[in-house]
């Protein structure tokens, strides 16, 4: 159990699939509790960096391990 100055601790597991070249083209799903190997396709470092800034600022995903992947639709 988490005592002291880390009881408050907020976290977020990322776990990208291949990371791609590219820009972010803001084309991408976010899923909660996916494990990266079930996705096939890889992501764009931009996107994967857009993913990160927008938990950061937005804290969707507190407490969780997230999966993400390109989308092309």
């Amino acid at each position: 159990m988490l005592k002291g100055e880390f009881i408050d601790l907020k976290w977020t597991i990322t776990c990208p699939p291949l990371i791609l070249e590219g820009e972010a083209d803001e084309k991408y799903d976010v899923e909660k509790n996916v494990q990266s190997h079930s996705i096939h396709n890889g992501i764009k470092a931009g996107n994967l960096a857009k993913i990160i800034v927008n938990e950061l600022t937005e804290k969707k995903f507190v407490h969780a391990r997230i999966g993400m992947v390109d989308n092309s639709e």
